[in-house]
């Protein structure tokens, strides 16, 4: 019997040469005897060899930006909430004044109070939306400035920041494709990958 479970595969059958061309095929994780013993289990589950997400949310920046509560997309009022949180991102937990983020978002205007409060405007409803899917400890906010907590996510970026090779691989030099402000970022990850590819 076959059993497939999120990211993992696993087989379960009465004779360990039944089905085990099959299961090699299928790159399964793990290969369990019929009865299955709870301790049996617990060893397939303490060598898998792909991690479990450690958090609820995961960020996907190669390519386009896009974000998963859950393994779900999640939906952004306003599209300026989503590249406000991409920036953040990019950020990686640095703080970001209200300005400095005005700049970002409405990058041909001039800062005035009309631009500070769409920007206000816009982190209100980021937060609003976060709060929504009970993540309201992902912003860290105060009167002058907007962070990311970058411990609450896992993102592509960050694991390759960390030295995750093989997500590096994934990287086809697209980085948040919409927003002209990622180019920075695309010229460090194809700085990596030509030194990863030298190696």
């Amino acid at each position: 019997m076959y059993c497939s479970c999120a990211v993992h595969k696993y087989y379960f059958c009465d004779r360990i040469s039944e089905y085990t061309l099959d299961a090699f095929q299928l790159h399964v994780s793990g290969y369990l005897l019929k009865p299955v013993r709870l301790e049996d289990l617990q060893t397939e589950l303490d060598h898998l060899r792909h991690v479990i997400p450690r958090h609820r949310v995961r960020v996907q920046t190669f390519g386009f930006f896009e974000v998963f509560v859950d393994s779900v997309p999640l939906k952004f009022t306003r599209t300026k909430c989503k590249e406000c949180l991409a920036y953040l991102i990019d950020r990686r937990g640095a703080r970001v004044t209200y300005a400095d983020l005005a700049v970002i978002l409405w990058e041909a205007h001039t800062y005035n109070p009309s631009v500070q409060a769409n920007t206000q405007k816009v982190v209100s409803d980021l937060i609003k939306t976060l709060r929504e899917a009970k993540l309201e400890d992902l912003i860290i906010k105060s009167r002058q400035d907007i962070a990311i907590n970058k411990e609450l996510v896992d993102c592509d970026y960050y694991a390759v920041l960390e030295g995750d090779m093989a997500q590096l691989d994934t990287f086809m030099g697209e980085y948040m494709s919409k927003y002209s402000w990622a180019e920075f970022t695309v010229g460090e990850l194809m700085k990596l990958k030509e030194n990863f590819i030298r190696t």
